[in-house]
């Protein structure tokens, strides 16, 4: 069976998480956070803002791409350096799209699903964990595995893993040891288009 553990395919050194996290500031001053609207119409608990060509919305009615923000500005270009991290990641050679960054606070999660809306489901998608700790679970024939994602763990849903349903079931303050107290940030990316 596949674990939550086996997801976990590298691990960035600090110097570069940091570096990481300047350039998801740069992003969330071009493309402000905001929180997803449910389908049931409730706010989501994590904020999300974008990158590259392609963000995605939740507006209540549906959940999608899109190539511009809510105010009609096209998204902030995807760093280079999230793109070589995707490529070393699932090993390829083409592009991700879209990057989708997640900021969780305390109290926020997200909640158990699968990523179904690209146009290609086959396609990798990357992740990486940036600050406290978050706990990351996956489904394998209706059976859970969990594991504790550190910041700079890189994960990467692909083949068998890819259409597996996921969560981040919450965060664990780490005032200690985290880049960011209070804090976890996800960059995942991917293929969108």
């Amino acid at each position: 069976m596949i674990t939550a553990a086996d997801t976990i395919v590298m691990r960035l050194d600090r110097t570069t998480q940091l570096r990481l996290l300047e350039q998801v500031d740069d992003v969330i001053a071009a493309a402000p956070l905001f929180k997803p609207i449910a389908r049931g119409g409730l706010p989501m608990s994590v904020e999300i803002t974008g990158a590259g060509a392609l963000g995605w919305i939740a507006d209540g009615r549906s959940y999608r791409y899109t190539r511009t923000q809510a105010d009609g500005r096209p998204w902030p270009p995807m760093p280079r350096e999230w793109i070589e991290i995707y490529q070393r990641a699932a090993r390829v050679r083409f592009e991700p799209d879209s990057a989708i960054i997640n900021r969780y606070r305390a109290g926020a999660k997200l909640g158990r699903h699968a990523d179904r809306s690209e146009r290609d489901t086959s396609l990798p998608i990357v992740t990486i964990s940036l600050g406290d700790p978050g706990r990351w679970a996956i489904w394998t024939d209706g059976n859970a595995s969990r594991c504790v994602l550190q910041s700079g763990d890189v994960t990467l849903l692909a083949g068998p893993t890819r259409d597996l349903e996921h969560a981040i079931e919450g965060i664990d303050a780490d005032p200690m040891f985290s880049l960011t107290p209070g804090l976890r940030t996800s960059v995942t990316m991917r293929c969108a288009g």
